[in-house]
């Protein structure tokens, strides 16, 4: 992994990276950009990922599971995730306050069309109240479980959603909430 700060912002990009098993977040970054590829970030007692910036997650082999806090958090920025399981965070799986997302899926062309993106089992799915979501092969499952501490929120809640080959069940609040 490469890490530099430039103009008061601090660049990450790597790949085969574990952060698991720290007393807070995996990787905070603030402000950050963070390019990565075949992560694991787990068990971490804050958010798996919190940054204010361009978060990219290239390929699908990622894993970002059983955090405290989401599995990635933060805003200022984008997310785009090519693929990834987030699942079983006390969080959201996806908590945006200003970026906004995308996942396995470049402008309308899918990345990995055979590859389907989890966002189980977490608090909530993905919360990105004032932000687009546009969504390719995405599976946003049993959510709203894992926390008992919180109410759920909509297993998708976002502002414009653009949305393909999604499936959305049992979670224990509205599937889709715009």
């Amino acid at each position: 992994a490469m890490l530099y700060k430039a103009k008061g912002v601090y660049h990450i990009s790597g790949k085969d990276i574990e952060l698991s098993y720290n007393g807070k977040e995996g990787l905070y970054l603030v402000p950050g950009d963070a390019t990565l590829e075949r992560i694991k970030i787990n068990k971490n007692g804050g958010h798996g990922l919190f940054g204010y910036g361009v978060i990219k997650i290239n390929g699908t082999e990622n894993q970002i599971r059983e955090n405290q806090g989401s599995g990635i958090a933060g805003g200022g920025g984008e997310f785009s995730i090519d693929g990834a399981e987030i699942v079983k965070n006390k969080g959201a799986g996806l908590l945006s306050s200003s970026s906004n997302i995308s996942i396995n899926v470049n402008g309308t062309t899918p990345i990995n069309p055979n590859y389907v993106t989890r966002i189980d089992s977490n608090g909530s799915g993905i919360f990105a109240k004032l932000v687009d979501i546009s969504g390719y092969n995405l599976s946003v499952s049993n959510n709203g479980y894992q926390n008992e501490n919180i109410s759920p929120f909509a297993a998708i809640l976002g502002n414009k959603l653009t949305l393909e080959n999604v499936k959305v069940v049992n979670n224990k609040s509205e599937g889709i909430h715009g």
